[in-house]
């Protein structure tokens, strides 16, 4: 009442004046909140607060688009098998893998039979050198480093017509090797690697399962089931037999296309 009294004898001006010297806060905000109805104060915060809404979103940078010219990470599908007999064959050609007995067998101590744990070496060795030649195929400048582009471009080459990836059976597991490495990267911060940083990644391969077994069937393929079990070993003559016998199974699939 007295408030409404000040209001119709002294007119608004003095109404709003007293009622500042009774408010700690400043002039307009606290006439505001002691004038105006409480409803009314809520409608216009509302309508001030989807105003200042509207004018951000009208105002707002659009969202960041990718290019259409950025490189996507080249699908490479799991090899079928990593060729550890083609590998090895290859491996065993270079002239100072030849054995002390002149023959080109995975014999480590050259006492002319090869057991689990020589092939197994082997295999590591030979598995390794096919992994720096796929490295050098691919980097295109020759500075040490795997580029996504030069990656693509790789991939590209063992991509027929119709979509479907087909790579020698020797390079298709450091291709996909290198997919899953770029596929697990942050592209925006790098889209590169050292071929010499692809060595843990080769390490990682030789000790998954799926190596593993085919590495353990490939000895036994030779030597005979479960010979390795018992310590057992192969020589020349079963090594022979059984490279005579792959050899022929090779040619009979090509013939077969």
């Amino acid at each position: 009442a007295t408030r409404a009294r000040a209001w119709t004898r002294r007119g608004p001006r003095s109404a709003m004046a007293a009622t500042s010297r009774r408010c700690p806060t400043p002039l307009p905000a606290c006439a505001v909140d002691n004038v105006l109805p409480r409803r009314r104060r809520w409608r216009i915060e509302h309508v001030l607060v989807l105003t200042l809404a509207m004018l951000r979103a009208v105002t707002a940078p659009p969202p960041r688009q990718p290019r259409p010219n950025y490189l996507k990470v080249p699908e490479v599908p799991e090899p079928p098998s990593f060729a550890l007999a083609e590998l090895l064959f290859r491996h065993l050609r270079e002239p100072e893998q030849r054995s002390e007995t002149g023959a080109r067998l995975p014999d480590v101590d050259g006492d002319g039979r090869v057991s689990e744990g020589e092939l197994a070496a082997t295999v590591e060795a030979a598995f390794r050198a096919e992994a720096q030649r796929a490295w050098a195929a691919i980097d295109g400048n020759g500075d040490g480093h795997l580029d996504l582009e030069e990656f693509a471009a790789a991939v590209k080459r063992h991509r027929k017509d119709s979509g479907k990836f087909s790579a020698p059976a020797g390079r298709w597991p450091f291709l996909w090797l290198l997919s899953q490495h770029f596929g697990a990267l942050d592209l925006s911060k790098t889209a590169r690697v050292a071929s010499a940083a692809m060595g843990d990644k080769v390490s990682q391969l030789l000790r998954a399962v799926r190596l593993l077994d085919e590495r353990r069937a490939l000895f036994d393929a030779v030597a005979g089931e479960a010979v390795g079990d018992d310590g057992g070993t192969f020589g020349v003559a079963e090594w022979g037999a059984w490279r005579q016998a792959f050899e022929e199974r090779k040619r009979k699939r090509r013939a077969s296309r």
